[in-house]
């Protein structure tokens, strides 16, 4: 069932990019980039309700071909495709467009010398301010608008399992285990990272105001709060997955099972460890932040809550024989046989619980600074100097820094899943390797005896 809403949310994402590519690529910048082809703006209006439409198409699509069983499970599987269709979204056009907006008054004004320090360093703040926090909002926004507009669609889906238990909606917490773990990590490292990179930009920011009087439109503290913040929120879904998905496996009957959820628990509560380590040994300025102080007290309760489940487990397992019952058939995520079974959703799963943390956000982020206040800082300066063009000649325009950061968002968001899908491709092909040497080394062993 989960193949099929991937896919459906997939496709509706692909669809719905085409739709939306008018008035986000060819409509948008026009507000702010003067040589840019117009268009029609009732024509973008039109194309973005026909993406709403489209979202509830989408949700509707997904629970009639799962046949739901209950209105519930419908919005849920609505909820999961349109979710999927947003990020798609996000990562193809949604960050370009926050981008342009952002730095909507330094692509106004174009690459030539401002009037002074004072225009240079308005203008510089006022466009990583803005970039960042547009591109966290557009971010939630195609998020949870489209995980809306798909439950909607969902909901509305007629029912088409008469016996509810058709319609029951199961997921696999085996494959859960793996995911969250995977996922855990990755947000974890990102929240460090995004705290170590971005930390100091803050007060950089206010001190480049203040330098010339100026009060900035957002305090300059929505930087750390936006990007940490978004990736802080991630970090304590996944958390919250995680010991939803143990707790699953820990109430099943298999042993093989059981002893896995025991060793994914004490995996969880490692990393939990280590990335507060980090922040206490690198990162400690940040966490007297409110929101790191409210995230990391609902990390420690859900991670006590996980490692209690481990030392249950660990108690069970002591009491059980060692030898695994007749019945007890089923692998867990630590055999060999489990990994070669789901070979394929294990490729795509881990993939992107590994690529969404990282690219939530603060990549386009970074991106869109660098492609067009970076670029435009070394000719934004030159002002002051004996005969200097006002108008000089450089080797970009607004026009082609906005095609550029359109282009270069769409490159880089899907070549970096790519590689992170081939990565863990083989990854995974080097551990189902290792796993058949040590069994047949086992066999070799056995027959020696």
């Amino acid at each position: 069932m989960m193949t099929k809403v991937s896919f459906t949310g997939i496709g509706t994402g692909i669809v719905l990019s085409v739709v939306m590519y008018y008035p986000l690529y060819v409509i948008l910048p026009v507000n702010y980039v003067v040589e840019w082809s117009s268009g029609s703006p009732a024509l973008g209006i039109a194309l973005s309700f026909l993406g709403v439409l489209l979202l509830l198409a989408g949700g509707l699509v997904t629970a009639r071909v799962a046949k739901i069983g209950s209105r519930k499970q419908g919005a849920l599987l609505g909820a999961m495709a349109g979710s999927i269709a947003g990020l798609i979204l996000f990562f193809g056009l949604g960050a370009a467009a926050a981008g342009v907006v952002g730095s909507g008054n330094l692509l106004a004004h174009g690459p030539k010398p401002t009037s002074g320090e004072e225009q240079f360093l308005i203008l510089l703040t006022e466009s990583v301010l803005h970039t960042i926090v547009w591109t966290h909002q557009v971010f939630w926004g195609l998020l949870l608008g489209s995980a809306t507009l798909g439950a909607i669609g969902g909901a509305l889906t007629p029912l088409q399992a008469p016996d509810k238990s058709l319609g029951i909606i199961e997921p696999d917490s085996q494959l859960g285990c793996i995911l969250a773990n995977a996922a855990l990590l990755t947000s974890g490292l990102s929240l460090w990272i995004t705290v170590v990179i971005l930390g100091l930009l803050p007060q950089a920011v206010a001190n480049a105001a203040n330098k010339v009087n100026y009060s900035t439109s957002i305090p300059p503290a929505s930087i750390l709060n936006w990007s940490a913040g978004t990736i802080m929120v991630i970090f304590l879904s996944v958390m919250l997955c995680t010991l939803l998905v143990i707790r699953a496996e820990s109430t099943t009957t298999s042993r093989k099972r059981r002893l896995a959820a025991k060793v994914a628990a004490y995996a969880a509560a490692f990393f939990l460890v280590v990335i507060f380590g980090l922040f206490f040994l690198f990162a400690r300025d940040y966490i007297l932040n409110p929101i790191f102080i409210m995230g990391a007290i609902l990390s420690v309760i859900m991670g006590v809550q996980i490692l209690r489940i481990a030392i249950a487990l660990r108690s069970q397992l002591r009491q059980t024989s060692l030898e695994a019952p007749p019945d007890d058939s089923t692998p867990g995520i630590l055999q060999r046989e489990y990994w070669r079974i789901n070979f394929k959703r294990l490729i795509l799963g881990v993939s992107t619980a590994s690529f969404i943390p990282i690219f939530a956000g603060i990549v386009q982020s970074i991106l869109n600074i660098v492609l067009i206040p970076v670029r435009m800082i070394v000719v934004l300066a030159s002002y002051g100097y004996p005969g200097v063009d006002p108008n000089p000649v450089v080797d970009f325009t607004s026009r082609s820094l906005v095609n550029s950061l359109f282009v270069s968002q769409r490159q880089i968001a899907f070549g970096a899943f790519v590689i992170t899908f081939v990565l863990i491709t083989l990854l995974i092909l080097v551990l189902l390797m290792i796993g058949w040497i040590v069994s047949r080394l086992r066999e070799a062993a056995g027959s020696v005896k």
